[in-house]
């Protein structure tokens, strides 16, 4: 009679109206099978489920149209296991469901102030790890744009930002009043991204010594109390050598100066290298 079931099992699992005839693989695999959904039973109690995020370009543009969720599991008695191993099975799927829920719980109340500051030298992928986290946040996005097209190239960089962008977020434009712009947009539900500091630094210098104490001072008294999560990006540009113009030096300065109290402010900070987040402060 067992025998019978075994044969009968495994034509279910094969699809319908599928006949089998018994083989004594059929008891091993049976007992293989008993001997994963145990594991995986304990497994989810444990929560010992790993999840990685990998988030889906569009090959045409580059722009971040989706996320794809990978699900590890890592069995002390069975070893790695593959995903079509532990994934098949009646109830395994809501089984999984909570094991996700488990192994990567959304922390709302961890997440819904978060300030986030992404350092990082010219082209080292900043601002898209930046596009990352904000998909990966699953709220509505609000991108607050400083730049200011004061030539062709600095147009077709601006222009390569917005094409990347997905359509449904809001974009907002502010060369100077950033404070102001994050009081009006921050907020449970809305996640504010800032791209980028040492552009709106710029722009302030330009403007005069009032306009850049007041500005900037505005924005480190704000951002702490700001009702929803932050992400600021901002470039490091003090590793290269001592500037020769005043104006220069100053800019470099007053941009470290920025980091250092910004860091100081922030939950985390990341620096980018090649594409490669670099956590600093905070949970990764």
């Amino acid at each position: 009679m067992r025998k019978a079931d075994a044969a009968m099992d495994h034509a279910k699992r094969e699809g319908h109206n599928r006949l089998a005839l018994f083989t004594e693989a059929m008891n091993s695999t049976g007992v293989e099978r008993v001997t994963r959904e145990s594991c995986l039973n304990t497994a989810r109690e444990k929560g010992a489920f790993d999840c990685h995020f990998q988030p889906q370009m569009a090959t045409a543009d580059n722009r971040i149209v989706g996320v794809q969720v990978l699900l590890r599991w890592i069995s002390p008695a069975l070893g790695v296991v593959p995903p079509p191993n532990f994934v098949r099975g009646p109830g395994l799927a809501e089984r999984l469901q909570w094991a996700m829920r488990r192994a990567w719980p959304p922390d709302r109340k961890k997440d819904e102030r978060m300030k986030e500051l992404i350092l990082g030298g010219a082209r080292s992928g900043k601002s898209r790890h930046a596009e990352q986290r904000a998909v990966l946040s699953g709220l509505d996005v609000v991108y607050v744009a400083t730049a200011v097209a004061g030539d062709a190239e600095m147009a077709a960089r601006i222009g390569g930002h917005r094409a990347r962008r997905p359509e449904s977020w809001l974009t907002v434009e502010e060369p100077l009043a950033l404070a102001a712009r994050l009081e009006d947009n921050a907020g449970p539900g809305r996640f504010v991204l800032v791209d980028c500091l040492t552009l709106w630094l710029g722009n302030l210098l330009a403007e005069g010594e009032d306009v850049f104490r007041r500005e900037r001072q505005a924005l480190l008294q704000v951002l702490p109390g700001l009702a929803g999560p932050v992400c600021l990006v901002s470039n490091e540009v003090g590793h290269g050598i001592v500037p020769a113009n005043p104006l220069a030096r100053r800019f470099v300065d007053e941009a470290g100066w920025l980091h250092q109290e910004l860091a100081a402010l922030c939950d985390r900070v990341v620096w980018m290298a090649a594409g490669l987040p670099l956590l600093l402060k905070g949970a990764s």
